[in-house]
């Protein structure tokens, strides 16, 4: 679990590079459009799974278990838009947001194993 977080913070730095990239570049045509949606639902993303793996603690209270709730729902719906989004993008953009869909898909697939063992 400790080691998720730092990995979905290495993921998020290159996202908030493509999104301030795109964000010049957004009114030009659908796939520069997709590409901005897409770079923006991965900043949520990778937010709410950061707020996810840091409020999940064995015998939590049920206050903190709502948020990771909650936010992890947030996580994977916004993980969902940026891989539909890869898709509609084009070049480079559509590279970094399918993997990126594709990892944060990986960090809850892990999150989800490592709760096996406590």
């Amino acid at each position: 679990m400790n080691l998720m977080l730092p990995v979905t913070i290495v993921i998020g730095v290159p996202m908030v590079v493509g999104f301030i990239a795109s964000r010049k570049q957004r009114s030009e045509d659908r796939r520069h459009r997709a590409a901005f949606i897409g770079f923006s639902g991965a900043i949520v993303a990778v937010a709410a799974t950061i707020l996810s793996l840091s409020a999940v603690q064995p015998y939590s209270s049920p206050a903190r278990q709502g948020l990771a709730f909650v936010s992890g729902i947030i996580g994977i719906v916004s993980s969902l838009v940026v891989f539909v989004a890869g898709f509609l993008s084009g070049g480079f953009q559509r590279f970094a947001l399918v993997s990126c869909g594709i990892a944060m898909g990986l960090i809850y697939l892990l999150a989800a194993f490592s709760n096996f063992g406590s």
